[in-house]
Formats: C-alpha cells, structure tokens, sequence
C-alpha cells in the first residue's frame, strides 16, 4: 500500500497468537538520496505501535504503518524504506522479543 493505506502484514507460524499477547514496536527509516549514491537512512518514527492500529485474524496481524505519526511524504510512492519491527509475547509473567526487517521501495 501507500500513503495512509501502507500496512504491513505478520503471520505467526507456531499458530499461538490465541493464547499469546502481542505488542508491536516499530522503527520506520527512509533513505533521503535521491540518487543512486550510498543510502542515507534516516529514523521518522521509532516507537510503540498502538493496539488500536493492529487487527488480528486468526495467526495473521495486519499493523497500519500508514496510521501513524510519519509524514507522509515518507510513506509515498518511490521510497526507500527499512522497516524494523519488534513483536513483544508475553502470557503470564513471562514475554520474548521477536525482531523482523523489511527493506525496500514504497511500490503503489
């Protein structure tokens, strides 16, 4: 997607997302070359997702990257973008971080 509609999506494969809760944290860092020289990635947003731009079917999360505070003319068409995100699981007491990346180019 693009603009406020870019959303990433998140399967749980062990099939636990039932029984487990789940927080995201995101880091959403855009390149501001506009050229083909070395990258230069910049942090826009580096913080909590909040639940209410997460749903949940079955094993799969949708987060609503375009919901959140970043400008938009860094969720636009033609970025380069690398996106790190943190799934915390917690049941009971206990919890786990779980860190995934995604790097590429915002497509429309």
């Amino acid at each position: 997607g693009r603009s406020t509609e870019l959303q990433l999506a998140i399967v749980d494969l062990a099939g636990r997302s039932d029984l487990l809760a789940t927080q995201f944290r995101l880091r959403y860092r855009v390149d501001e070359q506009a050229d083909d020289r070395a990258p230069n990635f910049r942090t826009v947003f580096d913080g909590e997702v909040p639940n209410s731009l997460v749903s949940r079917e079955f094993n799969r999360f949708t987060v609503n990257v375009g919901e959140l505070p970043i400008n938009r003319r860094y969720l636009a068409p033609g970025n380069r973008v690398r996106m790190e995100i943190t799934a915390v699981r917690s049941l009971g007491g206990r919890s786990a971080d779980q860190r995934l990346e995604w790097r590429g180019i915002i497509r429309r």
